[in-house]
């Protein structure tokens, strides 16, 4: 896709590396670690931590798990990543204050470690937004609808929407 559509990929030097070896334009990709910020045409990523494996097995590359808090249009977008559950999380809405927080719900084949959907509503109650976008779980998985009940039981939907998505489908906020 960054090929294709010839946009910059925002990413940690150890995914860098694997894609240029794998063909990749190195004028395409943005090394950044944890703190920094990449500023794009009419918007910004902030990257932070994330807790899961990352690793090219076939290469022997490992790098560091990464999420971004991504600044478009008025809206700070945290995207988690495939992150499980730790306590940083929390100070991250403090610091960045998200207003849309796509947020993994749990369990999707292949993944190490990701929030499971009472931990990912434990979460969203720790963070400021007001549209949690539930994400990585099985295609017919009923993860997003248990997600949206816990933030049901814990009052986070009192202040916040859960939209849950499908493939192909938008959010216009």
């Amino acid at each position: 896709m960054v090929q294709r559509l010839g946009v910059p990929l925002v990413c940690d030097v150890a995914t860098a590396s694997v894609l240029a070896d794998r063909g990749v334009d190195d004028s395409l990709l943005e090394n950044v670690v944890y703190g920094g910020v990449y500023e794009g045409d009419g918007w910004e990523a902030k990257v932070v931590e994330a807790h899961h494996q990352s690793a090219y097995v076939d290469e022997g590359v490992v790098g560091p798990a990464m999420a971004y808090v991504f600044t478009i249009g008025g809206e700070r977008v945290y995207h988690m990543g495939d992150t499980a559950i730790f306590g940083d999380i929390e100070l991250y809405g403090e610091l960045y204050e998200p207003t849309v927080t796509l947020i993994p719900v749990g369990e999707a084949d292949g993944y190490y470690a990701e929030l499971h959907p009472d931990e990912a509503a434990l979460v969203a109650d720790w963070l400021p937004s007001e549209h949690f976008v539930p994400m990585h779980y099985p295609p017919g998985s009923e993860k997003p609808i248990h997600f949206a009940h816990y933030c049901e039981e814990n009052g986070v939907t009192q202040r916040a929407t859960i939209h849950n998505l499908d493939a192909g489908d938008h959010l216009n906020l």
